[in-house]
């Protein structure tokens, strides 16, 4: 089967990439069939052989969602509205996966915004809970010059001295 894909090339922090046909069990930088155009998506410039692209998509190359959408801006196809029952699925996170697994239930989405809000909520009140013994703090303080003063007069004891 082969696919309409974007095939990096350029250099680091420069992407610059190329509209390629290529089978689809080929690598993403390997060996591709044709090169119909290229995109720069730091100035977006895209140039494709429109010709070409037409004549791919009638063989059956199916493009990639990027692709298709490149595709569109030049002229090449006309896209259908993404409805619910034409989107592709939503990739599993790594923790629904695992859930899954071990045959428990996912975790939803839903909840972990409420438990960040919950720590947030918490973390605004240990503040508060941190003032009230800053505050004792400065009472210990005079109690240990006084623990000072005791053994300042039991040094002075020690060597005999008598003041």
């Amino acid at each position: 089967m082969l696919v309409i894909r974007l095939s990096r090339t350029g250099r680091k922090k420069q992407p610059y990439y190329r509209v390629v046909v290529a089978d689809k069990r080929a690598a993403v930088q390997g060996k591709a069939i044709e090169v119909l155009g290229h995109f720069n998506p730091r100035t977006k410039e895209l140039k494709i052989d429109v010709d070409r692209a037409k004549a791919r998509v009638k063989d059956g190359a199916q493009p990639s969602e990027t692709a298709e959408a490149l595709l569109e801006k030049a002229g090449v196809l006309k896209r259908s509205t993404i409805t619910e029952q034409n989107r592709r699925p939503e990739r599993k996170k790594r923790k629904e996966i695992k859930a899954e697994a071990e045959g428990g239930d996912a975790p939803k989405v839903d909840a972990a915004p409420a438990a960040d809000d919950a720590a947030k909520a918490d973390a605004k009140e240990e503040p508060k809970a941190e003032d009230k013994p800053a505050e004792a703090k400065p009472e210990a303080k005079p109690e240990a010059k006084a623990d000072d003063k005791k053994d300042e007069s039991a040094t002075k004891e020690a060597k005999g001295d008598s003041t």
